[in-house]
C-alpha cells in the first residue's frame, strides 16, 4: 500500500504505517520545517525508514502536485490531526479527495470535537 500522511507533524503516523510489511511507500507533508527536521532525526535512527519507504517533503496538501494518473495515487490518504488547524475543513477535504486511489481511503481524527478539547488543544497544550 502507498500511503500519503498530510500534516505528518513529527512523523508519529508516518513512521509506523512505514513499518508495516504490506507497506510499499510512505510521502508524509508538513508545512513545518522544524518539526520535519525533528521527524527526519527520528526516522534516521531506524535502517528500514529511508526512501523511498518513507520521505518526509515540506508541503502542504494545496502546493503538493495532483497526481496525473489514478495509479499514481495512494492507497491511503491520512489526516490525522490536521483539520482543527484548516480555515475550512470542507476545501481542505475536498482537496484531500483526487490523491485517494479509486477505493482508497481518506482517514482522519480530530481532537477538537468540542469547545473544551478545541481550547484545550489550541491553547494549552500547543503554546
Amino acid at each position: 500500500a502507498r500511503y500519503l500522511d498530510v500534516g505528518c507533524g513529527g512523523g508519529i503516523f508516518a513512521e509506523s504505517a512505514a513499518r508495516l510489511p504490506t507497506t510499499a511507500s510512505v510521502t508524509a507533508i508538513d508545512p513545518s520545517p522544524e518539526v520535519l527536521a525533528i521527524a527526519r532525526a527520528h526516522a534516521r535512527r531506524d535502517p528500514a525508514l529511508r526512501p523511498p519507504q518513507l520521505t518526509y517533503l515540506p508541503a502542504t496538501i494545496e502546493t503538493l502536485p495532483v497526481p496525473a494518473t489514478p495509479a499514481d495515487r495512494f492507497d491511503v490518504v491520512s489526516v490525522f490531526e490536521v483539520v482543527e488547524h484548516v480555515d475550512s475543513p470542507a476545501e481542505f477535504l475536498a482537496r484531500c479527495a483526487p490523491f485517494v486511489k479509486p477505493g482508497g481511503w481518506l482517514v482522519g481524527s480530530t481532537i477538537a470535537r468540542t469547545w473544551v478539547s478545541w481550547l484545550t488543544t489550541n491553547f494549552l497544550a500547543e503554546d
